[in-house]
């Protein structure tokens, strides 16, 4: 049985839309439209109720919101639900359910009560003319103003055709094409409307020297396939060396002006790991960017105390797994800590990547981007296969809400926190995103106690 996915809404606008051009004068309009029902109670006493939808439309409905639409309008719209998700600053997942226009009739001029008639000006009335973004390519889409058949045939004289395929006026969008249009229209007095296009903006000022520079150093790093997180932190330390000794660049100075920036950096009070972290983003400027030999930088440096990890015992591992009923949860856990594998690795695990004839787990582009193969124990085996077949998953070996999207870290990480609240802990537990020792599975699993400083 197929099934079905439709929405009939009869509302007016909370506000006026938000028009957005996307890639390929693609236009997209949302706005809110409220929907009110009225009821009465068990004492017979009136009361009205408001709902409010996310209304999205595209295209020529887009371009028809942009021209007709305004706050308080009351509009039909019919279309279809969708929900689409997105990830917040700390990588909590979020949820937005949306309706999808794909009919929108303006109930304004039959049903509602006519404006009142405005007092008549001193100057006549200029209604604007107003360009949105059509469907026909690098070109917008016109609307003239009502009945102004003189000042149409003058915008027509400008460069504004008929196009078929679009079903209306369009412009090339092109600065050669819009300045006739903007004599034409400061000639007739006509407000002249144009959506945000970047053609028709201005070049870009040429980038400063600290920037290109800063441009060279980032397109290296891509270049040699570091991680987006190496190529954040490289890229903002080195920015903030650039910014201290501006407007000098890096090749003007000397090796005693790095060193005293450096011990500057070091009296401010960074941490040894952002001292290293700024080291190596300086020596790879100079090392890998500019060709320069290797070079050494005697900056005096803390000593790092060694401490040995809180490990778990057996006792609390078995407690961790069986606290967990989510089949799901409890495959990954097991992952994690049985067989050593990083939070980032449990992740992005694929159905194929699990050899049931040699018994091993094949992880893909580990840390270094390495590949490895580990054992897989046969209880681990009966377990995957049993949440596979209850979860289906479409890419990856643990999915979330959406098919084919790998499981939230975020999510994983809370996994950790709700079983770790069983009282048989005396400390909580944390999970960390990978794990800096090779001495055993426990700890590099990245499953430890937090360290007590």
């Amino acid at each position: 049985m197929r099934g079905l996915n439709k929405v009939t809404l009869i509302g007016n606008l909370g506000k006026d839309p938000e028009i957005n051009v996307l890639e390929g004068n693609v236009a997209v309009a949302k706005f809110s439209l409220a929907t009110s029902e009225t009821y009465r109670d068990k004492s017979g006493q009136p009361h009205t109720s408001t709902d409010w939808h996310s209304i999205v439309l595209w295209r020529g409905l887009a371009e028809l919101a942009q021209a007709y639409l305004r706050r308080g309008s009351l509009v039909y719209v019919e279309g279809k639900l969708k929900t689409r998700h997105y990830d917040d600053a700390a990588g909590v997942r979020h949820y937005v359910t949306e309706v999808i226009g794909e009919q929108v009739l303006m109930l304004d001029r039959k049903t509602g009560p006519a404006p009142p008639r405005p007092a008549p000006p001193t100057q006549p009335r200029r209604r604007p003319f107003r360009c949105g973004c059509g469907k026909t390519g690098p070109s917008f889409k016109c609307f003239f103003p009502i009945r102004r058949r003189l000042s149409g045939g003058a915008l027509l004289a400008a460069g504004v055709q008929y196009s078929a395929a679009a079903r209306g006026y369009v412009l090339p969008a092109t600065p050669e094409a819009v300045a006739p249009l903007r004599q034409a229209c400061q000639q007739l007095g006509v407000p002249l409307h144009l959506p945000v296009v970047p053609v028709l903006a201005g070049p870009p000022p040429p980038p400063t020297p600290q920037q290109a520079v800063l441009n060279r150093y980032a397109q290296h790093i891509v270049l040699k396939r570091y991680s987006p997180a190496t190529l954040k932190n490289y890229r903002t330390a080195f920015q903030q060396f650039l910014l201290h000794h501006a407007p000098r660049l890096p090749l003007d100075l000397t090796r005693q002006e790095l060193l005293d920036y450096l011990a500057g950096r070091v009296a401010a009070g960074i941490s040894e790991a952002y001292q290293n972290l700024l080291i190596n983003a300086i020596k790879f400027y100079y090392e890998q960017v500019e060709g320069q030999p290797r070079q050494y930088y005697a900056v005096p440096r803390p000593k790092q105390p060694l401490t040995n990890p809180k490990v778990l015992a057996r006792e609390e591992v078995r407690a961790l797994l069986a606290g967990t009923e989510n089949r799901k949860h409890r495959a990954m856990l097991m992952l994690a800590y049985g067989l050593g594998l990083r939070l980032g690795e449990v992740l992005a695990l694929m159905p194929p990547d699990i050899d049931s004839k040699r018994m091993a787990l094949y992880v893909r582009a580990g840390k270094g981007n390495k590949d490895r193969d580990l054992p897989l124990p046969e209880s681990l085996l009966h377990l995957l296969r049993e949440q596979y077949r209850q979860f289906r998953p479409v890419t990856f070996l643990f999915e979330g809400l959406q098919p084919g999207e790998p499981y939230s870290a975020r999510s994983l990480q809370l996994v950790v926190k709700q079983a770790a609240r069983n009282p048989a802990y005396a400390s909580p537990l944390v999970c960390h995103p990978s794990a800096g020792s090779r001495h055993g599975y426990p700890y590099h699993s990245g499953f430890t106690r937090p360290q007590q400083h």
